[in-house]
């Protein structure tokens, strides 16, 4: 017959003062790290969109702008090219 020992379960102890302050300033890095990341996606993927008027017929397949950002060309599928907004 084999005898079975069971391990002693550790007594929790009150929580030091500088365990606490030491869980208060980890607490407080998780939650700026929250917030800075909640304002980061706010900010690069919350963009205000416009519609442009291209005067194509048909889907438009691709778009780019010039160097400076100045000028905008889109081609559709009837092999059309539209320079639609110039700044």
């Amino acid at each position: 017959m084999q005898l079975l020992y069971f391990k002693r379960l550790p007594i929790f102890r009150a929580a030091t003062a500088t365990e606490l302050v030491f869980i208060a300033v980890i607490a407080f890095k998780w939650y700026v790290c929250a917030l800075f990341h909640k304002i980061l996606t706010i900010l690069l993927f919350c963009h205000q969109t416009s519609r442009i008027a291209t005067n194509h017929n048909e889907f438009i397949h691709d778009l780019a702008y010039d160097f400076y950002g100045k000028r905008l060309a889109t081609c559709s599928s009837v092999r059309c090219v539209s320079f639609p907004l110039s700044c």
